[in-house]
């Protein structure tokens, strides 16, 4: 018999916190994706190897195992020449070919479902062959691949830089476009991700927005004020040009400069991979590459801003996680965040190096505004959790197809 609902996903992003929702609402459901560890078994893990159940964590949730079917060969293939030949080792065609083998895999082992859902540039094998046979969803955990080319032309960027933020997207121009054509439904999780749609040809009625979850139990400081003689600013995400870490990294010398006169008293800390040359060390600057979830909760609780100069997000988690700390946020209008310029945080335009100085040494010098800005963040995203998450994307489900009206869960 065919699920009421199937998810699925061949790698992390926020599947899992989607799909438990999904679990929650549909009596019927199956998500499906390439590695998933009960919690239980991460429990037992920790007893022996802590390290390793710290780096599972990240592929465990609230999901008991038998929601979830996993196949692991094609994750374990690439984490492995990641780890044997490091990260330039792979491109997007690796992540193609194995996102278009577990569609393979998936298609051979289920019946289509009454409704699908899938995520971008990992559905459209099974998009195709369950056309007219399932409600298809496409979760855009992104912008519009295309939309980047019209960002590099806005923006007036050098060829150079151009060449590695867009990179080798061409590889999933067809499969993302395809993808857009055959869904039924597309989940944008910001006003800016359906802009991308919009305006390179997606028809609007397709389009719904959905906002994405945090969870508010990891990610809980409880009271603002955070009394340290150093104001620590904080980059979450991968560090690349893409994010605008190198805008971020120029704007801090002129920070730099002010810190070795004594006027003023701040440290920079960036949290991900390295994806971009940083050059030699730099005064006040740390990078601590990627941290588990949990070490990020407990890093964030002694920071006071966040700072993510992205040129594209389709929403970023970080700026929910860092607004649910109690951190003052500045971001850009291409984070898809729901940051309010002056209410919830700051906004500046990509790019904007004189822009972004002006906003963190706004904050740096002004605590009693920072911290109005981050209370005001942190009552803001109260209204974002996954459980609110789930409710909507149940709704915005059972509106599109009236007979899981009945199906709820037992």
């Amino acid at each position: 018999m065919p699920y009421d609902v199937l998810s699925f996903h061949p790698g992390r992003q926020h599947n899992f916190e989607q799909a438990a929702q999904l679990c929650r609402h549909f009596k019927n459901f199956k998500h499906v994706t390439s590695l998933y560890f009960e919690q239980k078994t991460i429990r037992r893990i920790e007893h022996i190897y802590p390290k390793m159940a710290s780096f599972l964590k990240k592929r465990t949730s609230v999901m008991s195992g038998s929601v979830v079917d996993t196949k692991s060969r094609y994750a374990i293939k690439l984490h492995v020449k990641q780890k044997l030949f490091g990260n330039d080792s792979i491109g997007l065609i690796d992540y193609y070919k194995k996102n278009a083998a577990f569609q393979k895999w998936l298609i051979g082992h289920y019946a289509p479902p009454k409704v699908c859902l899938g995520f971008d540039s990992s559905s459209w094998i099974v998009f195709r062959e369950w056309k007219n046979r399932s409600f298809l969803v496409l979760d855009l955990s992104t912008i519009n691949l295309v939309y980047k080319q019209k960002l590099v032309e806005q923006y007036q960027l050098d060829p150079e830089l151009a060449g590695r933020i867009i990179n080798d997207d061409p590889v999933f121009y067809p499969s993302n476009k395809e993808e857009l054509m055959l869904a039924d439904l597309i989940l944008c999780p910001s006003e800016f991700s359906k802009r991308s749609c919009i305006e390179t040809g997606v028809p609007a009625h397709k389009i719904t927005v959905l906002p994405y979850g945090v969870d508010l139990q990891k990610f809980d400081h409880g009271s603002i004020k955070k009394d340290r003689a150093v104001t620590r600013v904080v980059f979450i995400g991968r560090v690349s040009y893409s994010k605008g870490t190198d805008v971020l990294l120029d704007a801090w010398k002129e920070l730099n400069e002010l810190i070795n006169a004594g006027t003023l008293n701040a440290e920079l800390h960036l949290y991900g991979a390295i994806h971009m040359p940083v050059g030699e060390s730099l005064p006040n600057v740390i990078f601590h590459h990627h941290v588990s979830q949990e070490e990020l909760a407990s890093e964030l609780r002694a920071a006071h801003i966040a700072v993510l100069p992205t040129l594209f997000e389709g929403s970023s988690l970080s700026v929910y996680q860092s607004m649910a700390m109690g951190l003052a946020v500045i971001t850009t209008p291409n984070a898809g965040s729901i940051i309010e310029h002056h209410k919830t945080g700051l906004i500046v335009d990509y790019g904007d190096r004189a822009g972004l100085v002006k906003s963190l040494l706004y904050l740096i010098n002004n605590p009693v505004s920072r911290e109005q800005l981050a209370a005001a963040g942190q009552q803001e995203v109260m209204n974002y959790s996954w459980d609110n998450y789930g409710v909507k994307l149940a709704k915005i489900i059972r509106t599109n197809v009236p007979l899981l009206n009945q199906m709820l869960p037992e």
